[in-house]
């Protein structure tokens, strides 16, 4: 499905439609594709002070994603919600080499009361497959622009509201990672969610799915995402920050019974998932 925008290296589609004779509460303001290579970044505090909320998704290549003091990465088939202006800022890291993606954003009362909703439940960052929902209707709005058939205010709005339970269905409802994957996958997260304190290797993880490492590796990362170890890693960081908020043990401990015997190294990757060392974690928590 996405293999379409490769046609439009960039594209870009506003709607703005004549003062309305009753109040429509969502509303798509824009739709667009693009890739960047360098110098991109949103700071959603200085985007206006008209409350919007903005879909960015991506299709390959690798952004990041910062939501108050966390943040995530982007591999393609992830993306974020983030509200504007708000406490969030969306950029293309300096270990990254190029970042392509699509986005829309909505204006009403009822469009961010819904995707604020929607983070609230599930986090501001999600996963999606090729074959989703979300993707579908995204696509659906994508051509319509492009042939500028998104002509009144109200056909925009209708459009938008289907967008959102298209997201909901699929974030809420459609259960991506138990329902869209194939069992082997299933099979080696439900190891590895069981196993987060042991040393669990590519091998293994290789053993319980029945392929042989090279495909298996090829395999879980088209369908997470993520390579192996990084799904790894980011189940125990998971885990670890709900630790660090809800236990009083050490970090060191925390480390360990998340699977790092080596401090300085949980440190590592704990910071770079999160932007944060452990300790600033905890000590920030306390703190609001």
């Amino acid at each position: 499905m996405l293999f379409e925008l490769k046609n439009n290296p960039f594209f870009q589609k506003g709607f703005f439609f004549p003062e309305r004779l009753v109040p429509l509460h969502c509303m798509l303001i824009n739709c667009g594709y693009m890739e960047c290579r360098e110098n991109y970044v949103w700071d959603s505090m200085r985007r206006g002070s008209k409350p919007m909320v903005v879909w960015q998704f991506t299709v390959s290549g690798r952004g990041r994603f910062r939501h108050g003091k966390h943040y995530y990465d982007l591999p393609p088939g992830s993306g974020f919600i983030a509200d504007i202006p708000g406490d969030n800022c969306y950029f293309l890291p300096d270990d990254s080499d190029y970042w392509e993606m699509i986005y829309i954003s909505m204006l009403g009362s009822e469009a961010i009361r819904l995707l604020k909703e929607l983070v609230k439940k599930n986090g501001p960052v999600f996963r999606l497959d090729d074959e989703s929902r979300t993707l579908e209707i995204f696509m659906d709005i994508f051509r319509l622009a492009q042939k500028g058939k998104i002509d009144n205010a109200f056909g925009a709005s209708n459009l938008g509201y289907n967008f959102i339970m298209g997201l909901y269905e699929d974030v809420l409802l459609g259960d991506w990672d138990k329902k869209r994957q194939p069992e082997f996958i299933l099979k080696v997260i439900n190891f590895c969610m069981g196993h987060i304190a042991n040393a669990v290797s590519i091998d293994e993880m290789a053993d319980i799915s029945g392929l042989s490492r090279f495909h298996f590796s090829r395999e879980f990362k088209k369908y997470t995402g993520l390579s192996p170890m990084a799904y790894m890693n980011e189940l125990r960081v998971k885990r670890a920050t709900r630790m660090l908020q809800v236990e009083n043990k050490t970090v060191k401990e925390i480390a360990f019974e998340c699977g790092y015997e080596d401090l300085s190294y949980f440190t590592k990757v704990f910071k770079k998932s999160t932007g944060i060392t452990p300790a600033g974690f905890r000590n920030a928590k306390h703190k609001t």
